[in-house]
């Protein structure tokens, strides 16, 4: 998927979508390493308020800079939010899509290993294509299947197959294989 995800249908691959994809993934997999290892001294809700106040410090200053070189003007930006379905939207994605999602990800990642819990995240991924072919009646391609299947197949493998030992977190134990 992150080759064909490079690709699109007008311009063909594009080697800035394989590395802006590349980048995500990594920045996803240090973010559940940076949040499983914060989870001791800060709650979920704190760990996601600070990321949600990070990303909009960010984002401010990327629109400072828009402003500042004429890429976009402030009328543009205000009209956007006249429109209904936009200030939805955002209180969506805002909200929900970002700060409800953080809290249940560092529940997650406080009472799940990392592995299990990014596992569970990538169940995103197949629930965005089913959504898009539902609702949106996007086309739905024999990749997107075969991906679907592979993420679905690894996210049910690492929840149900045990390594004997100990659980890395302190004080739970899974159970040892008996031979």
């Amino acid at each position: 998927m992150l080759l064909i995800g490079s690709t699109d249908s007008v311009r063909g691959f594009d080697i800035r979508g394989l590395l802006f994809l590349s980048a995500t993934f990594l920045m996803e997999a240090l973010n559940g390493v940076i949040i499983r290892y914060l989870k001791e001294e800060y709650s979920a809700a704190e760990i996601s308020f600070a990321s949600c106040a990070i990303s909009f410090g960010i984002t401010m200053i990327v629109l400072a800079f828009q402003f500042g070189f004429h890429v976009i003007e402030l009328p543009v930006v205000l009209a956007a939010f006249q429109e209904g379905k936009f200030v939805a939207a955002v209180l969506f994605f805002g909200f929900f899509g970002t700060f409800v999602v953080g809290i249940l990800k560092g529940y997650m990642l406080q009472h799940m290993t990392a592995l299990k819990a990014t596992a569970w995240f990538n169940a995103g991924t197949p629930a965005a294509v089913i959504a898009g072919v539902l609702f949106l009646k996007e086309p739905l391609y024999f990749y997107q299947v075969a991906c679907t299947i592979l993420i679905l197949t690894g996210v049910i493998g690492t929840q149900v197959c045990r390594s004997g030992g100990t659980d890395p977190r302190p004080g739970l134990k899974t159970k040892q294989k008996t031979t």
